[in-house]
């Protein structure tokens, strides 16, 4: 295991107020050096590997059987005639047309929302929340207007209880908006992280369609039938391990991406390229373990979400949204950041997942990032693609089918509202995903070495060290090493 030397800096305080940037004069910079070096990725975990592809060729294996056997001749047809329907058809053709604007305005949404923090840089997270009560109280006001008062009481305590949370961790609010802006810097000034997690989604909508359809096919038989709930189990766990892998697969690109950006180097995207190669190929270890993780962590989600529903609906899912996904977040990070240190460090899954307990540790910044106050404008901005996506692309439908009065009435409208609201939210979804992973990456990055980061990003780290004297929570728990150097010079 390498290992790194932890120095740091710091920032001054000028005498206009604003934070007086230090730079320090780098002898020996390990993390840098071995960005820099031209060493292949180690290949770790090749029994995980195995078994990944063991499992994704034995459900692909299924599926094909049950979609090819001849007792589903019949529901055979029946997909022929969708594709004739959704290709042939002047009306299939508008909604796939549909569809299809829908999830590109998503993405826009998302390269939109980007922009929109880093423009509010200092100010994100509340103007973050004044936008997430307005969509709720449009929301709140559509529910009264159709008489549906469950919807207004399940928002408006859920909205309630966000408040308090935040209202208790608004003394570190300068902080959160300091680390956003470093993020949203980062993304914006690299386009080719979100363009890259775009690629991706084809695979992401196929591996969907794919074992969906698998699992429908399932049913057309007695073992399906009489075993339904295990088939359910078997392929929610296929599907969430094969999703997951491609996401952490974006993850590891926007990971080497973010470091190089961080501490000021050149020929990142080519480095980002490299261990994104390495990760489709022979290093697939540990992104086979963390997809692992989160694909069992979906099961026990779907199986107490659905155990507190059975108690009282109501109150389960608010135990389930505000205990479980807190539960649901941290691991998410945490695989984040192990899979970060692999990128950067060259290591196997389990080293990282050690080094990242003594780093976290030792630095103090456990605290700060298992904090999701930082990530509430991701979070907000998620929430936002989904009701502009549903909302234009009903606008789109009903300009589409102006003149069929069928897919015009009200309970049309509120169906293709949901469905294009999760087709459009899910691509808002994806093209944020590269802002979380850049301030992972950041986030380790200053923990292992505040010195390189200091002197790649010397602006931006005197303002994080300014915001952290106005956050007591953070300052607190913060350990010294991360503020202060050995060897610096005034700029």
């Amino acid at each position: 295991m390498t290992s790194f030397e932890t120095t740091g800096t710091d920032a001054a305080t000028g005498t206009d107020g604003k934070a007086g940037v230090r730079v320090v004069d780098l002898q020996h910079a390990p993390l840098k050096e071995l960005l820099l070096k031209e060493s292949s990725r180690s290949c770790n975990n090749i029994v995980m590997i195995m078994f990944f592809w063991a499992h994704v060729i034995g459900i692909c294996a299924l599926i094909g059987y049950v979609m090819s056997h001849e007792s589903n001749g019949s529901t055979n047809n029946f997909l022929k005639d969708v594709v004739a329907f959704l290709a042939g058809s002047d009306t299939g053709r508008k909604l796939f047309g549909v569809m299809i604007g829908t999830c590109i305005t998503g993405g826009c949404f998302a390269i939109v929302w980007i922009w929109f923090l880093r423009y509010f840089k200092d100010k994100s997270i509340k103007v973050s929340i004044i936008i997430a009560h307005l969509i709720v109280a449009g929301l709140g006001l559509w529910a009264i207007i159709d008489n549906v008062i469950f919807f207004v009481a399940f928002y408006g305590i859920g909205l309630l209880m966000i408040d308090l949370w935040l209202y208790c961790n608004r003394k570190d609010f300068p902080f959160s908006e300091a680390v956003m802006k470093v993020g949203t810097k980062c993304v914006s000034e690299n386009p080719k992280m979100q363009f890259f997690a775009y690629a991706f989604m084809p695979l992401q909508i196929i591996t969907y369609i794919f074992w969906l359809m698998g699992l429908l096919y399932c049913f057309s038989f007695d073992w399906g039938i009489d075993n339904w709930y295990l088939m359910l189990i078997i392929f929610m766990f296929s599907y969430n391990w094969t999703g997951w892998f491609w996401h952490l697969m974006v993850h590891s690109f926007v990971s080497v991406l973010s470091a190089f950006w961080a501490l000021g180097m050149e020929g990142g995207y080519n480095k980002a390229t490299e261990s994104c190669k390495a990760s489709l190929t022979y290093s697939q270890g540990p992104i086979a373990i963390g997809s692992f993780i989160m694909a069992w962590l979906s099961i026990f989600k779907f199986m107490l979400r659905w155990a507190l529903r059975s108690v009282c609906c109501c109150v389960g899912d608010c135990i389930y949204k505000f205990l479980c996904k807190c539960l649901e977040k941290i691991i998410q990070r945490y695989n984040e950041y192990v899979l970060a240190i692999v990128n950067l460090f060259d290591v196997g899954f389990f080293d990282a997942s050690s080094i990242l307990v003594s780093l976290f540790t030792r630095t103090g910044m456990s605290v700060v990032t298992n904090e999701v106050a930082w990530s509430v404008p991701i979070s907000v901005g998620t929430f936002c693609g989904y009701c502009v996506s549903g909302g234009l692309g009903l606008a789109y439908h009903k300009g589409a089918f102006a003149n069929t009065e069928g897919l015009n009435s009200t309970a049309f409208d509120s169906v293709f509202f949901f469905v294009y609201a999760i087709l459009g939210g899910s691509v808002t979804a994806i093209g944020l995903a590269p802002l979380r992973s850049a301030i992972t990456s950041i986030f380790v990055i200053w923990s292992e070495e505040p010195k390189s980061f200091a002197a790649g990003q010397p602006e931006l780290y005197g303002e994080l060290l300014a915001a952290i004297e106005q956050s007591p929570g953070v300052k607190e728990s913060i350990h010294e090493s991360l503020l202060r150097g050995r060897e610096q010079v005034d700029v």
